[in-house]
């Protein structure tokens, strides 16, 4: 085993120096406390002399490790908090411009498109070593259709989009009680899990602690709307948030967040940016880069390639849109409510027409920024 300068560099590198990071049970747990450069510079000697060190306990811990018996591993993999993990990996790589987060959200969804859904389309709640089971959640159905728009708006990959269409249709068609109004899990089938017996619960607007899926699905019709420009989709959101009123009254708090969202969504409507450009030019993607990672509550973004005329644009957009089409240079175009900013060319431009254009707007009309 390792012994003089090796086990020292070891030790600082894997954190057993300097106040160790401990376990419940008081075991030291191994980190990278320590870099390299750092434990060369505090020993006075090169980082080709610290790494041989660190390759080897590496290897030699390992080896006692294999020596022993592996925990258990729930391999178990659930679908609504995957579907959730994407939406988030999709928002850290449109805020940070980071590829890797961006691929790992579209190959989780393709995945669990792939390989978690039954054959009218909606998604298990289980999937284990490739085999599905617990069908019939309403969770797991709105959590996939946010994430689906979600990959949509990311990556302008128009099967994102069919599929959260498709999804949504179910949702609102398989997983709402016509009578109440509210959403509701079928009763699963699938011998020996605790779900097997449930009732068809109706869903409330609580955050338990995930999103609430009647508001999260409300959300996602109101974010359908903006991206297809279909008011039906809007129609729909509407009747998820009707009866929030009686579900809710004095009871609401804390744990109302995606209610609380929703409500704002459809109160003040979303921003819908597009960038229209071609996918070659280095412009249209700084464009797409701004847009995605310029915050705003509510905001969709839509990517447009020239000449598409199959683009499903708002009708305060089109005219606009229109009128620029003969331009060579990529655009973006910012509309909320009735009115739109004028076209951006530059990042910066874009960036403070998504951040400001029709904030806190109390009447519509045609306006403009400068």
């Amino acid at each position: 085993l390792l012994k003089g300068r090796e086990l020292e560099v070891a030790l600082m590198h894997f954190g057993f120096t300097n106040d160790p990071g401990r376990a419940p049970g008081g075991r030291i747990v191994l980190r990278d406390a320590m870099s390299l450069d750092d434990i060369a510079r505090q020993l006075k000697i090169s980082v080709t002399e610290t790494r041989p060190s660190i390759e080897r306990a590496s290897k030699e811990m390992l080896a006692a490790r294999e020596q022993r018996r592996a925990p258990q591993v729930d391999t178990t993999i659930l679908v609504d908090r995957n579907a959730l993990m994407a939406s988030a990996y999709i928002t850290a790589a449109e805020a940070l411009g980071d590829e890797q987060l961006k691929r790992i959200a579209l190959d989780n969804l393709d995945y669990l498109h792939a390989n978690a859904r039954a054959a009218d389309g909606s998604f298990y709640h289980v999937l284990d070593y490739g085999k599905p089971s617990v069908p019939g959640l309403a969770g797991d159905q709105v959590y996939m259709m946010s994430a689906l728009l979600d990959a949509y708006q990311m990556s302008a990959d128009r099967k994102y989009l069919d599929r959260a269409s498709s999804l949504g249709a179910l949702v609102f068609e398989g997983f709402r009680d016509s009578a109440t109004g509210m959403l509701k899990s079928r009763a699963p089938a699938t011998p020996g899990t605790v779900l097997t017996h449930a009732a068809p619960l109706a869903r409330v607007f609580y955050d338990d602690p995930t999103p609430a899926i009647q508001a999260a699905a409300a959300e996602a019709f109101q974010t359908l709307a903006s991206l297809t420009s279909d008011r039906s989709h809007a129609a729909k959101a509407e009747q998820l948030l009707r009866p929030a009123s009686s579900r809710i009254g004095a009871f609401a708090g804390s744990n109302n967040g995606e209610l609380g969202l929703a409500l704002e969504a459809r109160a003040d409507g979303e921003a819908v940016v597009v960038i229209a450009g071609p996918d070659n030019d280095s412009r249209t993607a700084q464009l797409l880069q701004i847009a995605l990672a310029t915050y705003r509550p509510g905001k969709v973004v839509i990517r447009v390639a020239p000449g598409d005329k199959t683009a499903q644009l708002p009708e305060v957009m089109k005219a606009m849109y229109g009128a620029a089409a003969h331009r060579d240079a990529p655009l973006a175009f910012v509309c909320a409510g009735t009115a739109c900013a004028t076209p951006a060319a530059s990042a910066d431009a874009l960036s403070k027409a998504i951040r400001d254009f029709a904030v806190n707007r109390t009447s519509a009309g045609n306006l403009a920024t400068r």
